[in-house]
């Protein structure tokens, strides 16, 4: 074989050599982000009733906006990312979810989530018809869903709860998404101190008589 077919010969072999590193490189990848997955994405909204401009959509990708403003981004991994690369709100293999590190008493469900405020249960489901119930009701507007279907419920889940927790888990706070979740208790105003009774005043001692001078 001559020295120019030979050269050719390694040519047309090595890129395939490389490309088939590449695709097990690939796939080794894709294997680990799937055992790693605990959250399921796909393109979603969540509306508030009545103000349609109001909505946070999911894109396929997990990009989050909220009325049509990039806030974030939600990972298979069970992330809430902001766009400086803050994670403000992560769920675990369990389901139960923390912010900024902190344990929130909000579980993930296969229907939505549930939610454990000092020992009162909140239940928020997301039906097929597209409806959003909460259990025991909140005081908050009715919301509705578009896409939080099958295992994306979870997600859709998270992405209330985070926008429940505020800017920093991940999404800004829309109006009326903070009051459909369960209300949060007031702190009781402490009672006034009880104005004291002025001390009375003491009567002036009686004079003693004068003991009369012996005569």
């Amino acid at each position: 074989m001559s020295l120019v077919a030979t050269a050719a010969s390694v040519l047309l072999v090595l890129p395939g050599c490389d490309d088939k590193k590449a695709d097990e490189a690939k796939s080794a990848d894709a294997k680990k982000a799937d055992e790693d997955a605990v959250l399921t994405l796909g393109a979603a909204r969540l509306l508030e009733k009545g103000r349609p401009t109001n909505a946070i959509a999911m894109a396929a990708d997990g990009s989050i906006t909220v009325g049509g403003k990039p806030v974030g981004k939600v990972s298979a991994d069970g992330k809430i990312t902001t766009p400086d690369g803050i994670v403000g709100a992560q769920v675990g293999a369990d389901g139960k979810i923390t912010a900024r590190g902190e344990p929130t008493g909000a579980t993930l469900t296969d229907a939505g989530c549930q939610i454990d405020m000092a020992g009162k249960i909140t239940n928020v489901t997301f039906g097929d018809d597209g409806s959003v119930t909460v259990d025991p009701p909140g005081n908050g507007p009715t919301l509705t869903h578009e896409g939080c279907t099958g295992p994306v419920r979870r997600t859709c889940a998270f992405l209330v709860l985070g926008a429940m927790m505020g800017s920093r888990a991940g999404t800004p706070r829309p109006a009326g998404v903070a009051p459909s979740g369960p209300p949060q208790p007031s702190v009781a105003p402490q009672p006034s101190v009880a104005p004291q009774p002025s001390v009375a005043p003491q009567p002036a001692a009686e004079a003693n008589p004068a003991v009369p001078a012996d005569g």
